[in-house]
């Protein structure tokens, strides 16, 4: 055995020299095998304590003369859980006896152990050094003293090496946002050009409809396009629901009360395959949402994890307050899993693993835009083979202040009268298929390409009982013109056409009177409400 002031003094030259050139994923491996060959023993490890602090992984290996690759393992009743809460322990012999429920002993045919933990800069438990021999140990103040002249430097490199994890997980997240909000932004335009193409489609079928409801082969396949055209609405939607940031119809919601509406819409049409377990917390605060958005979201989410378990399985909903009002519900399954490439794309629209005809790919990207919406976060964590736990996190209540006071709306005539109408739309498509959408029910319709074209035809003198707004138009967008309007025409209905509410549509439907709202792709009737409710 070299004695004590030789090692002592190869010990500081390697933690002074080979140590500070290695990276901590070298840094530990090429420590155990120092300590494995310098105590002369058959192992030496260096664990992370992993977060439910209740089991442990290996960042160096050293084993009989060789490294190998690191291992995971539970800490009850193993030495290794002594050292984690007392401090330094040492068993010069008999270690096989002390723990016979550690089996990893026994195959290591371990005689002796000796293990001290590792502490970070806070003062918390993060790890341990250990080394094993097949031999009781002969020499316990030399194994002592290394140990801790090499625990100080270990502890900076395990702290290091979890800080540099953690940048990178933060960096990864953020990316990760950086790209959805990407796709969001690009979904949005998608979807804008997609609901004018639809209402063109929808407009004009709905005028051809009308004039050959005698022909029942025209009719049926002007049906046909117009149920299409309806399912393009639905995908369409899809896209809105992903990029929105915020909520349209928010009111007080107890969770407890969906997750329950849905548990027992699952047990009913899962055909006893899947167990159900609720575990919700009471009472559980509120919060503030949409109850079809957030029944959406659940919904989804069951559907991928009856889907994961076509054997049968568990599906589990749990809730919990977070303090200062915060409410967490986690939905998890006992399903296949997603291996980590399929993870990482799984809030991307229309990203499916599913067959053709099975799914759209927009079921968590939906949960991803309503979380958004509502101020909270989606987490996924699956592995294969162990299954997918999805934890949704709402921030707490904040109660909106009342907005304007809705005015009862009068008797409506059992006809439409013929109104004056103004359309104003930048694109050539829209312009046609619902001018003739209007005309055909006996509206007299004028056209302008640009806002402010529409608001100079109108200082021209243009006489019109109504104006028909786009708002996502260059130049000036439909708000900005209703703005100007407002200054001559105070009194004069608008109806603002969007496929999207975003915040500049809503602070105008809140701020002025007579304006109203009419939903890009609209279908006859939609139409005719609308119009009806702005010019009664």
């Amino acid at each position: 055995m070299t004695n004590l002031d030789d090692l002592i003094k190869e010990t500081l030259v390697f933690t002074a020299q080979k140590g500070w050139t290695q990276s901590h994923a070298g840094f530990f491996p090429a420590l155990v095998q120092f300590l494995g060959e310098k105590l002369g023993v058959e192992y030496a490890l260096v664990d992370e304590l992993l977060p439910d602090q209740k089991r442990a992984r290996t960042v160096g290996l050293y084993a009989s003369g060789e490294l190998v690759p690191d291992v995971e393992y539970d800490l009850n009743g193993t030495p290794c859980e002594n050292v984690m809460g007392r401090g330094l322990c040492c068993y010069p012999r008999g270690i096989q006896r002390l723990f016979p429920e550690d089996l990893m002993l026994q195959q290591m045919s371990a005689e002796s152990y000796i293990g001290i933990p590792l502490w970070d800069s806070r003062g918390n438990p993060i790890g341990l050094i250990a080394v094993m021999g097949k031999k009781p140990m002969e020499d316990r103040e030399l194994a002592e003293s290394i140990l801790q002249m090499v625990a100080v430097r270990c502890a900076h490199e395990l702290e290091r090496k979890r800080a540099e994890e953690e940048r990178r997980r933060i960096q990864a997240e953020l990316l990760r946002y950086q790209k959805l909000e990407s796709i969001g932004s690009l979904a949005s335009g998608v979807a804008h050009d997609m609901n004018n193409v639809l209402a063109a489609i929808m407009g004009v079928a709905t005028v051809l409809r009308d004039r050959f409801e005698g022909d029942p082969s025209v009719a049926g396949n002007l049906d046909l396009l117009l149920n299409t055209a309806m399912r393009g609405r639905t995908l369409v939607k899809g896209l809105t629901d992903f990029a929105r940031d915020r909520l349209e119809d928010a009111v007080p919601l107890d969770l407890n009360q969906l997750l329950r509406q849905e548990a027992e819409l699952v047990s009913r049409t899962s055909f006893q395959r899947v167990d159900l377990d609720l575990d919700l917390e009471e009472p559980l605060p509120k919060v503030m949402g949409e109850a079809a958005s957030l029944a959406n979201v659940l919904m989804n989410l069951c559907v991928n994890a009856i889907d994961a378990m076509p054997e049968g399985g568990r599906l589990r909903f749990r809730s919990r307050g977070l303090g200062e009002g915060g409410v967490e519900v986690v939905v998890e399954d006992t399903g296949q899993g997603m291996t980590p490439d399929v993870l990482a794309k799984a809030l991307d629209p229309y990203f499916t693993t599913k067959p053709v005809g099975k799914g759209t790919g927009l079921g968590l990207s939906v949960v991803y835009g309503a979380m958004k919406a509502h101020g909270g976060s989606c987490n996924i964590e699956s592995e294969p083979g162990w299954g997918t736990r999805v934890t949704l996190r709402f921030p707490a209540l904040v109660v909106p202040s009342p907005g304007p006071e809705v005015i009862p709306e009068g008797p409506r005539a059992s006809e439409p009268r013929s109104l004056g109408i103004l359309l104003v739309d930048d694109e050539e498509m829209i312009r046609e298929s619902a001018s003739a959408l209007f005309r055909h029910v006996g509206h007299r319709v004028e056209v302008a390409a640009s806002g402010r074209e529409g608001l100079d035809r109108l200082q021209a003198g243009l006489a019109v009982d109504l104006v028909v707004l786009d708002q996502n138009m260059p130049g000036m967008t439909g708000v900005e013109a209703l703005q100007e309007l407002r200054t001559s025409r105070p009194d004069l209905p608008v109806i603002l056409s969007s496929g999207r509410v975003d915040r500049a549509v809503e602070g105008a439907l809140a701020s002025y009177p007579r304006v109203w709202l009419l939903r890009k792709p609209f279908d006859f009737a939609e139409m005719q409400a609308v119009v009806r409710r702005a010019c009664p």
